[in-house]
């Protein structure tokens, strides 16, 4: 989304920091975890998308999964930023579970090969060490555009 903007805004945008991006690997490339991708996909659209209350979500999204690893101070912003209130006053997550599924199958990103040469910002992709997608497309796509890198500072994103 923030490269397919980029792309269509041009100058206007000057630099995009993307923290472990839902990127998967292009069609070409041998992958042997497209299995595990689909996977997470039918996970995502299982997954429990509202709570009674911010509190409850933090303690439930805090014991589940790659969360569990998050101290509470990295945590916080995710709740905070990654969720809203709905007009009964429970809270919700901002990205639809089927477009946060459709990333990982590639249907999210559908496109992107032909729309990165086209971003002029300069770009920095950041691979989270435990993350789902591969620092090895990052640097494969980065190659593909005028101004990327892949890297952050050892121990950034982890």
């Amino acid at each position: 989304m923030w490269l397919r903007a980029a792309a269509r805004l041009g100058d206007r945008v000057a630099r995009i920091l993307l923290c472990d991006p839902g990127i998967p690997p292009p069609p070409s490339a041998e992958v042997p975890d497209l299995g595990r991708h689909a996977a997470i996909a039918e996970a995502l659209r299982k997954r429990r998308d509202h709570w009674p209350d911010f509190e409850e979500a933090f303690v439930h999204l805090g014991s589940r999964g790659l969360f569990k690893a998050f101290p509470p101070e990295s945590l916080a912003p995710y709740i905070l930023e990654g969720l809203r209130e709905t007009a009964d006053g429970q809270v919700t997550l901002k990205c639809d579970r089927t477009v946060e599924a459709a990333i990982f199958e590639g249907d999210g990103i559908a496109g992107t090969p032909d729309i990165v040469p086209q971003v002029s910002a300069r770009v920095v992709f950041v691979h989270a060490l435990r993350g789902n997608f591969s620092a090895e497309t990052y640097e494969t796509v980065a190659r593909t555009m005028p101004d990327a890198r892949h890297g952050a500072p050892p121990g950034y994103l982890t």
